[in-house]
């Protein structure tokens, strides 16, 4: 697959659904908040559900810049945090990479990126270099993250 471009949320949305279908064994997705993900959809969380389901050795890592809108709005991929919980991590992003810039969504075949927070625009590739510079970028962003500190249950 070529790049494709795109700069509107449904073409953003249709993209991270596709990623999400097409991963076998690993989602990292890194974002300021997911507001503008649809990441509270049925569709999604059914597809994360297939992805956590198929597979011990998947992993889903969600990184954020603010958890507020994930603990309020996305009630089912809290339910997927809960139950699947050894394969699907949440992490905030340290105060000194907030302003990372480009969001993302990585798997094993694809990477969905938007260039700038103010904006839609943005690309859907396969490209390996593409695929590389986000994950460097994400497992050094993620080794500086902490858990958010509400939301997970420890069923004492």
């Amino acid at each position: 697959m070529s790049a494709i471009r795109f700069d509107s949320l449904h073409d953003y949305h249709q993209q991270i659904a596709q990623a999400c279908a097409t991963a076998q064994r690993q989602i990292l997705w890194f974002d300021d908040d997911l507001s503008d993900t649809a990441a509270d959809s049925l569709e999604l969380a059914t597809q994360l559900k297939r992805l956590l389901v198929g597979s011990s050795l998947v992993k889903v890592q969600i990184l954020l810049n603010d958890d507020a809108w994930f603990w309020r709005k996305c009630p089912r991929l809290q339910q997927l945090l809960n139950i699947y919980g050894h394969a699907f991590e949440l992490r905030l992003s340290n105060e000194i990479d907030k302003g990372a810039g480009e969001r993302f969504l990585l798997t094993e075949q694809s990477v969905v990126r938007i260039f700038h927070s103010e904006s839609l625009r943005g690309e859907a590739s396969d490209h390996a270099g593409s695929r590389s510079l986000c994950l460097q970028r994400f497992e050094a962003l993620w080794l500086r993250a902490e858990p958010p500190s509400e939301g997970r249950r420890l069923h004492i």
